[in-house]
């Protein structure tokens, strides 16, 4: 779609030849062009601000609603961002690569995946910051919502807060990351 800006403009240059020596006639045409004008400029406005990358406020509480996700304690620019990866989680495929992207959408860092098979995938991310339990809920939703039926995950918050003992290839322990599962289904 495209606005239209000169609507006055385009209006006088359809009035026939044989009016141009009627002032009259052309200052009607232009000032019905002028309502026109009016109208399309309140209609754009309106349009505008209903689309996702514009909305604020009450606008993208009725997205979430279509969407079925909840606003918790995000900012406008948190929860439209949040939007979208609802969006491309309700029309995902169950890819691999959609349900990292879904969860990297949720926890705002990059998640990597480890497909174990065609039925199972782990989803991992470090963060300094932990994820709190309403955010947790939040990504486990969408992620469920973007895997296939009958595929299991589990995304796991790796974190460099304290140190963990963990095996290795080799003998003995070394130190690694503290991690915790934020979310998994079908494990």
């Amino acid at each position: 779609m495209i606005k239209i800006t000169d609507h006055a403009a385009r209006a006088l240059a359809f009035v026939l030849s044989q009016y141009d020596d009627s002032p009259r006639l052309r200052k009607l045409v232009e000032i019905v062009g002028d309502q026109i004008q009016v109208l399309e400029d309140v209609a754009w406005d309106v349009l505008s601000k209903r689309l996702l990358t514009n909305a604020v406020g009450v606008i993208l509480d009725r997205y979430g609603k279509i969407v079925q996700l909840d606003r918790l304690d995000s900012t406008d620019d948190e929860y439209r961002s949040l939007l979208g990866v609802a969006i491309a989680a309700n029309v995902s495929h169950g890819h691999p690569d959609t349900m990292a992207a879904v969860a990297a959408g949720c926890v705002g860092v990059p998640v990597r995946y480890i497909y174990d098979g065609p039925m199972n995938v782990d989803l991992e991310y470090e963060t300094d910051s932990p994820m709190g339990a309403g955010h947790a809920a939040r990504a486990a939703d969408l992620i469920t919502r973007s895997a296939s039926g009958g595929v299991s995950w589990r995304l796991t918050e790796g974190s460099d807060i304290g140190e963990a003992f963990r095996y290795d290839v080799g003998p003995g322990y070394d130190v690694g990351k503290l991690g915790s599962i934020i979310g998994s289904e079908g494990n």
